[in-house]
């Protein structure tokens, strides 16, 4: 018996460090990115922030870049992607249910066309609210639990979806923003922020429950009601940033 725990030990240690590489690595390659959103920013950086950026107070720092990015200047290459991303939306918009991961939106949607990204901050936020799944606040042939699980899974693919079309200094600074709130508050480095599992025990704790309740076997409408419309609604601040 005490070999085997000894050996159970070993493993969750050793499944431990993996997790930590795979962090620090998915954070080194974030850096990377950043240094070249903030070669790309030129002067418009203040000193400060890159010395955020190099240092402890990087969320700062990386915020900062979130802000400046989100400010830029639209281009027209990155408007005529959002035209014809969103007249693929429309051709393909026969669909009672929205896209519930990234696959399907890139079926219907299309690919990334460049490998530095395809969308400027304001036009990759007008395509993700164009993605927000707000049809199912109307839809009444669902019931409400099974809307608000649809809306979790198509409010996060659309988040991922908008980010891959996302040019890399947005999406790089959006992702280290992500990823350090996450560890942080998990413990646990994310870039591409919760998934749905933790997303769920987001709402369940706030609620003051461990899982997604019921009452007396029922389901408890208003939690899937305030799931539901969570799952319908941007970031007002950031709306903002993006000229929203």
């Amino acid at each position: 018996d005490f070999q085997r725990h000894q050996h159970q030990n070993e493993q969750h240690e050793q499944h431990e460090q993996h997790e930590q590489h795979e962090q620090q690595q998915q954070l080194l390659l974030l850096q990377h990115q950043m240094q070249q959103a903030l070669l790309h920013l030129h002067q418009r950086v203040p000193h400060e922030v890159v010395s955020a950026l190099l240092n402890a107070s990087v969320v700062e720092g990386s915020n900062h870049i979130v802000q400046l990015l989100l400010q830029e200047q639209h281009s027209e290459t990155s408007h005529d992607a959002l035209l014809a991303i969103l007249n693929a939306s429309r051709v393909s918009s026969s669909s009672a249910l929205p896209p519930t991961t990234v696959e399907e939106l890139r079926r219907r949607l299309g690919r990334r066309q460049s490998w530095w990204g395809d969308l400027d901050g304001h036009h990759s936020r007008e395509l993700y609210h164009e993605l927000i799944p707000t049809q199912l606040l109307q839809d009444s042939d669902l019931p409400v639990d099974e809307r608000a699980r649809i809306a979790v899974a198509a409010r996060r693919a659309a988040k991922l979806y908008v980010r891959e079309r996302t040019k890399l200094p947005v999406k790089a600074s959006c992702q280290l923003v992500d990823g350090l709130r996450l560890l942080m508050q998990q413990g646990r480095f994310q870039p591409n922020g919760m998934d749905e599992q933790q997303i769920w025990a987001k709402y369940a704790r706030q609620r003051g429950v461990a899982t997604p309740p019921c009452i007396d076997g029922a389901v408890d409408t208003e939690f899937y009601e305030t799931v539901l419309r969570k799952s319908c609604t941007t970031n007002a601040f950031v709306d903002r940033l993006a000229g929203l």
